[in-house]
């Protein structure tokens, strides 16, 4: 199985990453934090797992590396977000960005191309009572229309 994660150097993008190198999948991600990205290649140096300096809105650009690879995928993990609280409090139109149009765009492209995808979300977009909350549950909403998983 080859499967791609957005924001493979956060949590739980490094989690999904092990469990598929574990079961022998071919896993590709990237990061756009080159800081993130050393850091997590220090810390993983025989992940399995190939790393793609690169912002996830260049996997829906057919001429970027990212997006080249994303029709031989099986599976799209998507767990690149704006994940702070107050970070999204004080520039939502950037959780906006982050968390609904770059979410949407991908459910979009997976869903053209026949790419399974799997949208990583948050407790917080259940009754969400802030920023943070409602773009995810927008994303939410928008992934599952487009056939993917929430």
């Amino acid at each position: 199985m080859k499967v791609f994660i957005t924001g493979l150097t956060g949590t739980l993008g490094t989690a999904i990453a092990k469990i598929h190198c574990a079961l022998g999948s071919q896993v590709w991600g990237c990061a756009r934090s080159e800081g993130r990205a050393v850091a997590w290649k220090t810390a993983n140096p025989n992940s399995g797992a190939s790393l793609i300096l690169s912002d996830a809105e260049q996997l829906a650009n057919p001429r970027s590396e990212c997006g080249r690879l994303l029709p031989s995928m099986h599976k799209l993990y998507h767990c690149a977000a704006m994940k702070h609280v107050d970070l999204c409090e004080v520039h939502p139109t950037e959780a906006m960005k982050q968390n609904v149009t770059l979410t949407s765009t991908l459910a979009a492209a997976c869903k053209d191309i026949g790419v399974a995808m799997t949208f990583i979300s948050s407790d917080k977009a259940c009754l969400p009572g802030g920023v943070y909350g409602l773009p995810k549950l927008i994303g939410e909403r928008m992934v599952i229309r487009e056939g993917g998983t929430a």
